[in-house]
């Protein structure tokens, strides 16, 4: 997610906040400030709120309730993820922005049992932070106390709740597609989760609409659209799942050596339309040299640099047998463009992501059953140019 930034590690899992946090909280702790003499009126909240009706009250408890909230949220998103490393799935890191909390991980797909485990976590988390008044107020310890730890506990149960609904890609929507996926092709449970998620958000919005809640027709938004690309998604993945690399890759990409300068590079660009190259030393690859890498350079330098000088050594290969859909993740998890293919340790070519997807456009043309055809009879021989005709 664009425009985060870290705050910390907890049990190794970086935490980032998003900068539309940042603005919303204050806003969120002056709607608890102004709306407090309201808050007796709540399930729930048996309170006098007099004591802090004064103006350094409502800062104190705007500000602590709404900084507790998304304390809660993170807790909530620490849960999904914990289970999910016992589950042996990898966590890349925790988000917190304008909408709650986002725990990114990795490998879920296809693993319906783990991912109803995950997706249950984050709302036994709300809902045991919901109990909190009963161990922590049996001495009473006043309304300076009392109002933050009751209301929290309120609003863990109501986030508990709401994340509960059948609403893809709320909790309640992913443990409908888990339970689906067990029993249909996981592609087809997400369709199925999206859709119920997409009318659930229509008919929230609405709601919205009726009552004036503005707030509520923007997660509305946010369940339409995360439900839509979650399917999209899906689509993608499956679509990727029937292929490999080496039916995708392109096998005939030209190599530079590490001691050519980089002025070299750009008529190579042009005239391959390529712009990214490995860097070979004899049949060994050494690093990857590319567009960004040569901007990098003024131009009154160009013929001066090397190759080497600039080339990427981190390496990331993928083995041509691999499903596309293995790349495309590696891509997504590296944050880049193109990978070398390698067979037992040789370059056999390179997949850029503008291949998986072009390979994904023409998939969606194709029948499902003759995908499966073609998977069966191992028709593994087809390289870049024969996907082109």
């Amino acid at each position: 997610m664009k425009g985060e930034f870290q705050i910390g590690h907890i049990a190794r899992i970086p935490i980032k906040i998003h900068w539309t946090l940042v603005l919303f909280l204050p806003i969120l702790a002056w709607l608890i400030a102004v709306q407090l003499e309201h808050v007796s009126d709540l399930p729930f909240v048996n309170m006098d709120p007099t004591p802090l009706l004064t103006e350094y009250g409502r800062i104190y408890a705007g500000i602590v309730v709404a900084v507790g909230l998304f304390v809660s949220v993170l807790l909530h998103e620490l849960g999904h993820a914990l289970v999910a490393r016992r589950e042996n799935i990898g966590v890349e890191q925790i988000t917190l922005w304008i909408f709650g909390g986002l725990a990114m991980l990795e490998g879920i797909r296809n693993e319906p049992r783990s991912e109803a485990k995950v997706a249950a976590a984050g709302p036994a988390v709300s809902l045991a932070l919901g109990a909190m008044p009963v161990v922590f107020l049996l001495g009473d310890p006043g309304p300076w106390v009392t109002f933050p730890v009751i209301y929290l506990a309120y609003l863990n149960v109501v986030l508990a709740v709401f994340n509960m609904l059948p609403a893809f890609p709320l909790d309640g929507g992913r443990l409908l597609r888990a339970f689906l996926a067990m029993r249909m092709p996981f592609g087809q449970a997400t369709d199925v989760a999206a859709n119920v998620g997409k009318g659930a958000a229509v008919l929230m919005g609405l709601g919205g609409l009726l009552f004036g809640n503005l707030w509520i027709v923007f997660i509305a938004l946010f369940v339409y659209m995360g439900a839509s690309q979650e399917a999209q998604g899906a689509r993608l993945f499956d679509a990727l799942d029937r292929v490999r690399v080496q039916e995708i890759m392109d096998d005939d990409i030209p190599g530079v050596e590490p001691g050519a300068f980089v002025e070299e590079l750009v008529p190579l660009m042009l005239r391959t339309g390529r712009t990214g190259f490995p860097v070979l030393d004899g049949d060994r690859v050494v690093g990857v040299v590319t567009l960004s890498d040569v901007q990098e350079v003024p131009e009154s330098r160009r013929s001066l640099v090397r190759v080497d000088d600039l080339m990427s050594r981190d390496l990331v290969t993928i083995d041509a047998a691999a499903k596309a859909s293995e790349a495309l993740q590696m891509m997504q998890e590296e944050e880049i463009g193109r990978l070398l293919v390698t067979r037992q340790g040789r370059l056999e070519g390179v997949v850029t992501r503008q291949g998986v997807m072009h390979a994904f456009n023409i998939l969606q043309t194709i029948p499902r059953s003759e995908l499966g055809e073609l998977e069966e009879e191992r028709v593994v021989d087809l390289d870049a140019s024969e996907w082109a005709r």
